[in-house]
């Protein structure tokens, strides 16, 4: 009827099984309005929902997971740009407040203070930074590590590894035992965030 994307949702899986090569596909683009629709329908399924948001953190379908999300991952490459757009992130987390849709002013609560939309999210905010190739770029990542470490629940840093930069499908048996190990150490601290009533684990960046 039009009204669910249950159907679709359903189709879609009908298509991926019907068809080896689309076996593997585990993304695929929503709009903010589909979300709330869609975890309707994959919570009964998954008790871990996954959502890459891309760096446009302010995009209608990002507010729309962040509304829902329970937990932040936030990757960035030891250097300066990318160090940059996760810093705006988390600036923009900090500081996002609800506003009136009408007046666009600030919504308040009875003691005048301002709703923020994000901040608390902070407090379960997982940054991972991944190290380049040694001598690549200048960068101080001690200063940057220190900064994140002020601000987020945790920072976890990956071990330079060919493998990843090749910016191409990984495959865990090409990586080096201690970016293995590395990711493991973040599987388990991403772990300790729950259990919680979740929703959604959103990735940023």
């Amino acid at each position: 009827d039009g009204s669910s994307l249950a159907p679709l949702i359903t189709k879609l899986n009908e298509i991926r099984h019907a068809h080896p090569a689309l076996a593997q596909l585990r993304n695929f683009e929503v709009h903010d309005a589909d979300y709330d629709q869609i975890l309707d329908v994959v919570k009964d399924f998954y008790s871990l929902i996954i959502a890459d948001c891309g760096t446009n953190i302010t995009h209608p379908a990002t507010q729309a997971v962040l509304a829902h999300s329970d937990a932040l991952i936030i990757p960035l490459d030891a250097k300066q740009d990318s160090a940059d757009e996760a810093v705006a992130a988390i600036d923009y987390l900090h500081s996002a407040y609800a506003k009136d849709p009408d007046t666009n002013l600030p919504v308040t609560d009875e003691n005048g203070h301002r709703r923020w939309l994000y901040r608390h999210l902070l407090a379960r905010t997982i940054v991972v930074v991944s190290h380049q190739r040694p001598g690549k770029r200048p960068f101080d990542v001690d200063k940057s590590l220190a900064w994140f470490q002020e601000r987020v629940h945790e920072v976890h840093v990956i071990p330079y590894d060919p493998h990843l930069e090749e910016s191409a499908e990984i495959f865990p048996d090409r990586l080096s035992p201690a970016t293995t190990s590395a990711y493991r150490g973040l599987a388990a601290k991403v772990a300790d965030l729950f259990p919680v009533h979740s929703r959604a684990l959103t990735r940023v960046g």
